[in-house]
């Protein structure tokens, strides 16, 4: 069922409990089989008997129940990876029609249309006077264009002030995050891919930036294994627009120097994209006061991310509750984030006693 490479990540990873306290899912339920550990015994004895088709059947659920934030990968002095035997056990669950009753919605959803949901503003209709090729294609995604528009149109808003040459894709097609997530790696996903390349080409930009940290993860370390080749320089939105600060085509009117912020490291952002700096030189323009959350940059928590709160909200609420308490023990009045799904996850999070949450790119719009 697993492949050899996978079966390396599960021997080692099912014997180690190294990473037990740093996974935000199995911190939030206790739950041993929420644990990197927990999940690899469940994969060995899932594997190579009829014993071990039912146990498999059982245990979907709790492969499916991990955010892929790789807190433990960034850990491990070994450099073991769970996340490739449980994107495998994903897969195979597909493959076998075994998954969960809360689970199967979610992947036919995401199957049928490529997406996790099934409504989106189109912003691009919304947006008047874009050309149909441009120098830049601003990449919203599927979360800011169906969750978070606001957050969407603040980035549009910012291009515009700075006067790039950028356009959006009409109907945006997906760029496969939240497939490959949810499946793993498979033809569906690698097709996904091809349209989303296709659709790039077309707009013979030279640049894409890339407002959702899970798409530029895709994009830049993903779509280049599986040889699906873009005709242009990706960005993530937060490196481009902290660029555009610097070289003064972006000009700060209204400095936010009244409010007491700390800021939320996305986990694709720092530990797949290794970058934490651009978001904190937005801040520090904006000349809010920063107050570092304790476990931040590469030890960031995870929200609980957008697939897992697509099938089990109950989990990523405690998740997002939990980051939250250690963003108000900061003394910061307000928790910046720089990715559509955080947003939206801490949002469904709060209690009347939470920090309050922004979006950079919104609170960076009203400054400039």
């Amino acid at each position: 069922m697993f492949s050899q490479d996978a079966k390396n990540h599960i021997a080692a990873c099912r014997i180690c409990f190294m990473c037990r306290h740093l996974c935000p899912i199995g911190l939030a339920t206790g739950k041993e089989a929420h644990t990197p550990r927990g999940r690899a015994i469940l994969a060995q004895y899932s594997d190579g008997s009829n014993q071990g088709a039912e146990i498999f059947k059982e245990s979907v659920i709790d492969f499916y129940q991990c955010a892929l934030c790789n807190a433990c990968a960034d850990w491990c002095e070994t450099s073991y990876e769970p996340a490739k035997f449980i994107r495998e056990a994903r897969r195979e669950a597909v493959a076998q029609n075994v998954l969960p009753e809360k689970v199967a919605p979610v992947v036919d959803q995401v199957l049928s249309t490529g997406s996790l949901f099934a409504e989106k503003e189109d912003i691009a209709a919304s947006a008047d006077g874009l050309p149909k090729t441009a120098d830049v294609l601003l990449v919203l995604g599927d979360t800011a264009r169906a969750k978070t528009p606001q957050i969407a149109k603040a980035v549009v808003s910012l291009l515009k002030k700075a006067g790039v040459d950028f356009t959006l894709l009409r109907d945006e097609p997906p760029v496969g995050a939240m497939m490959y997530d949810l499946i793993g790696e498979t033809a569906e996903v690698q097709a996904t891919a091809n349209t989303f390349a296709q659709a790039v080409a077309e707009t013979n930009c030279k640049h894409v930036v890339v407002l959702d940290p899970a798409d530029a993860k895709i994009l830049l370390a993903d779509y280049p294994r599986w040889d699906c080749t873009l005709s242009a320089e990706v960005h993530t939105a937060t490196a481009y627009v902290a660029q555009l600060l610097k070289e003064n085509k972006l000009v700060i009117t209204k400095k936010a120097a009244d409010q007491k912020v700390c800021y939320h490291d996305p986990c694709r952002l720092v530990r797949d994209l290794d970058e934490t700096e651009p978001a904190r030189e937005i801040i520090a323009a904006m000349g809010a006061e920063m107050h570092e959350i304790f476990l931040n940059k590469t030890n960031t928590r995870c929200c609980g991310g957008e697939c897992v709160a697509a099938h089990s909200p109950e989990i990523t609420k405690m998740t997002a509750n939990a980051r939250l308490v250690q963003a108000k023990d900061t003394g910061a009045e307000t928790m910046l984030c720089a990715c559509p799904g955080c947003y939206d996850i801490f949002s469904a999070g709060r209690t009347e006693n939470s920090i309050e949450i922004e979006d950079i790119f919104v609170l960076l719009d009203r400054c400039c």
